[in-house]
């Protein structure tokens, strides 16, 4: 997910001049996972040696299993009085306690459309703002620290979708990131009207 956001931060700052920087870099990235970390996945631990030891715990069974779950529960978990650990408890896949490891999905789980859908609004409605005046002033050095904090963001929201904690566990960095890009953007619209007042 930081590649995927670093990639299209490359390709909105640098346009057509990032085609050969992404190129370069996939091409290291290609030869470094095959020649370093492939190879040596007994020796680190990291998210190749990880899925190799739970293999059983397969991502995409995860969540299918839990659009099962899902579809016995449509407007919500909380609405029928029930946890996560009640639905699953007997399921051989959420054995030990584990979920679909999708944020979003498992939001929808529990709050249902309606008021899963509201949250998202509320949520991303007013930074998907931020991120497109970002976009379009991004070679500006004023807003270099809320681009950055923008596609932190993205990174992370992409995550959601293989990790709980930014929806579900209210993940302490990605909260903090998530206020300072409002503050930021505030503060910059202060400061742009206390310019425009002053001249």
């Amino acid at each position: 997910t930081f590649a995927m956001s670093a990639f299209v931060f490359l390709i909105f700052y640098y346009k057509y001049k990032a085609i050969p920087i992404i190129g370069t870099l996939i091409i290291v990235s290609v030869i470094f996972s095959t020649y370093f970390i492939n190879s040596n996945k007994s020796k680190y631990d990291n998210i190749f040696s990880k899925n190799e030891r739970n293999s059983e715990e397969d991502r995409g069974n995860l969540m299918t299993e839990n659009l099962n779950i899902y579809s016995n529960y449509p407007f919500g978990l909380m609405f029928y009085g029930k946890s996560w650990n009640d639905v699953s408890k007997y399921n051989k896949v959420y054995a030990g306690g584990i979920t679909s490891h999708n944020a979003y999905l498992m939001f929808f789980t529990y709050l249902g459309p309606f008021l899963a859908i509201g949250l998202f609004f509320l949520i991303y409605g007013k930074f998907f703002r931020i991120l497109k005046d970002s976009i379009f002033n991004i070679t500006d050095e004023n807003y270099s620290l809320l681009v950055s904090l923008c596609f932190s963001f993205v990174a992370v929201s992409l995550n959601s979708l293989f990790h709980n904690a930014w929806l579900l566990a209210a993940n302490g960095v990605t909260v903090f990131i998530y206020f300072a890009i409002l503050h930021l953007h505030n503060q910059n619209n202060f400061a742009e009207v206390d310019e425009v007042v002053n001249t």
